[in-house]
């Protein structure tokens, strides 16, 4: 068919330690030998990796590495993995921003340690080499220049009460800390102050998860103990979390069930559930509840976004409900959409290529260009079929508008 484009209550403070040491941790950590070092030498990064496996952590390589990512943004299970070697392979950074692997596992809430230099200054391949980008890898990454505080002040650290509480023991000369306004907890100051260890969320809520960072020298060795302690420290997370659909997500059904971990107390959960965002942020939209880490819902409209909250309750205990953040998702529309250029772009190059997003079980493309309006509208220009959502014209002549219109085919025609 063608489609045109257009917990249980609080009782003490025993219990709730109970409640989260029962969580236990999947522990991993980056080691292969195809890809450099920075600051770390090899002997240092073997000593990490040989200590961490006999600790009982899983050792992986680059590809291991996204694969593993990719298992716990799915599964949303508590995890860690300690960087043992202080350069990020292109395998988890295949986009230097946020979309990539390594950013989309600690917005899943994923915990990273990392040892040594700034974090994404280069980024390994698999050849041996690297592709520098200095203080844009941090940046475009983690959302901050992970090395933006005084460099080279090379005094001994003195580590926080939150560092101690985290498990830090042993000090360090820092070389290239961050200013702790861009970090949510200090670790450990320089003698200016500023943060040579450091805690960086990701997940609405967290106190204990997302980025650690360590060791900011290239001289000192990173004591085992200290760097197990860091990675397995863990506050109780009352919140629901490792949502699916992922928020921002297309969907391609009308039905689905939303599931999500749920949080260290909760005994049932409200979901509110709604097309109205103004509706849910007004406080207006009635919630389901349920016991049950999931909820099906149908009847869902090609095209709509929905928007989502999940609050934990925890019968008897005087701090629930745990209000949630807002996720959404999308069910994708039949028609083409998301063109590039953008509907009215202006000062669009002669050499242009057109792409879109793909409408519902697409199977091929039928695209219509040209100066005429009437020409793409009416379909009386010919249009060329072509298997991919992207098309480059031949030519594009500088001064003209051009319009351009997408039919989209799928397998019932």
């Amino acid at each position: 068919m063608s489609k045109r484009l257009v917990y249980l209550a609080l009782m003490a403070s025993l219990c709730s330690l109970c409640a989260v040491q029962a969580q236990e941790w999947n522990r991993a950590a980056f080691w292969d030998g195809a890809y450099r070092t920075n600051w770390t030498n090899e002997a240092g990064s073997v000593t990490l990796r040989d200590g961490l496996s006999a600790a009982g952590y899983q050792i992986l390589n680059a590809v291991q590495l996204k694969a593993w990512m990719d298992a716990r943004i799915a599964d949303g299970q508590q995890s860690v993995v300690v960087f043992c070697r202080d350069n990020a392979p292109e395998t988890v950074v295949e986009t230097v921003d946020e979309n990539c692997t390594l950013r989309k596992y600690l917005n899943a809430g994923g915990k990273i340690v990392w040892p040594a230099d700034i974090p994404f200054w280069d980024i390994g391949l698999a050849d041996g080499t690297f592709t520098n980008y200095g203080s844009t890898g941090s940046s475009n990454i983690l959302g901050f220049y992970g090395a933006n505080g005084t460099w080279d002040v090379g005094g001994t650290v003195t580590i926080t009460e939150a560092g101690a509480t985290w498990g830090l023991t042993e000090t360090w000369g820092s070389v290239r800390p961050a200013v702790p306004a861009s970090v949510d907890i200090v670790l450990a100051t320089d003698t200016n102050g500023n943060a040579a260890a450091w805690v960086k969320h990701y997940l609405p809520n967290d106190t204990y998860r997302g980025f650690v960072r360590t060791y900011d020298n290239s001289t000192s060795a990173a004591s085992i103990e200290d760097i197990i302690r860091l990675a397995e420290y863990r506050e109780a997370y009352p919140y629901a979390a490792a949502v699916n659909p992922a928020d921002g997500a297309l969907i391609q059904e009308t039905e689905c069930t939303l599931a999500w971990k749920a949080g260290d107390y909760a005994t049932s959960h409200n979901v509110y559930f709604t097309d109205d965002l103004d509706a849910l942020n007004a406080g207006t939209v009635e919630p389901t509840s349920t016991t049950d880490a999931s909820l099906a819902v149908t009847d869902l409209v090609v095209g709509a976004t929905y928007y989502w909250r999940v609050d934990e309750i925890a019968e008897g205990n005087p701090a629930s409900p745990w209000e949630g953040p807002v996720w959404s998702f999308t069910v994708q529309p039949v028609t083409a959409w998301n063109p590039t250029p953008a509907n009215g772009a202006v000062c669009v190059l002669p050499d242009q290529v057109l792409s879109w997003s793909a409408g519902l079980n697409a199977i091929f493309h039928a695209v219509y260009l040209s100066e005429d309006y009437d020409e793409v509208a009416n379909g009386t220009v010919e249009g060329l079929q072509i298997a991919d959502a992207v098309f480059a014209p031949e030519s594009l002549e500088a001064g003209k508008t051009y319009y351009w219109r997408i039919d989209e085919f799928t397998p019932d025609e």
